[in-house]
């Protein structure tokens, strides 16, 4: 077994196989932060106050521009959630002109502590 690496290395084998695997695993590297940092440009947050409270979603108004929102309630309950709380919507949708107004993609809905 010796013998066959010690002609494997003479020929030069083994340190091709080797940077081979380096460079697969620096593509992989590099693939995973574009995906990572790609994932998380697309995502938008934004600070709403809940208005009404429903068993399956929640509406919402943005404080500084009066413009109510309709969210899907996502990993929460209605009961996590009071009028007049302030929640930090994590989207990566787009939002529909009905009124109110859907956000599309909600990723998460944090209440911000009082």
């Amino acid at each position: 077994m010796l013998k066959r690496n010690d002609k494997l290395k003479k020929r030069g084998h083994l340190n091709s196989f080797h940077k081979n695997v380096m460079k697969f695993g620096v593509f992989l590297c590099v693939l995973f932060l574009l995906f990572f940092i790609i994932h998380t440009k697309l995502q938008k947050s934004i600070e709403l106050q809940v208005l009404e409270v429903h068993d399956t979603y929640l509406i919402l108004q943005d404080p500084k521009y009066s413009t109510d929102y309709m969210v899907e309630l996502v990993g929460n309950k209605s009961t996590d959630f009071n009028v007049g709380d302030l929640v930090i919507v994590t989207y990566n949708g787009s939002m529909d002109d009905r009124a109110p107004a859907s956000l599309g993609g909600v990723t998460k809905i944090k209440p911000l502590k009082k």
